[in-house]
């Protein structure tokens, strides 16, 4: 296992939450702590903020999940996919009735 203390949460992105944080409007999106680029450019993988991966789900908006702790994406049937590029969501199981998560580029 490398020692990745040297990365810290230094990036910060706007993104909807949910479910959503006390006294906040559910759909004004919040300023998140992230992990820093220069995590993902030394791991040299495909990250859901910093280097996104041309998957079928990529314009979608990005929901960062606090009770999953994930990264998802809202398609237009109002359905949470897990985000292909969060290494936290992987192997994640979608239980969504439109089948947007199965779209491939």
């Amino acid at each position: 296992m490398s020692d990745l203390s040297e990365f810290e949460i230094t990036d910060y992105a706007f993104m909807l939450v949910w479910p959503p944080f006390p006294n906040t409007d559910p759909d004004t999106p919040q300023l998140m702590r992230f992990h820093g680029p220069a995590l993902c450019e030394h791991q040299g993988i495909n990250c859901c903020i910093h280097k996104p991966s041309a998957h079928g789900m990529a314009a979608l908006p990005q929901v960062w999940r606090q009770d999953l702790r994930i990264v998802v994406r809202l398609c237009g049937h109002n359905q949470h996919h897990p985000d292909p590029d969060d290494l936290s969501a992987a192997g994640a199981r979608c239980d969504c009735h439109c089948g947007c998560c199965l779209v491939t580029v």
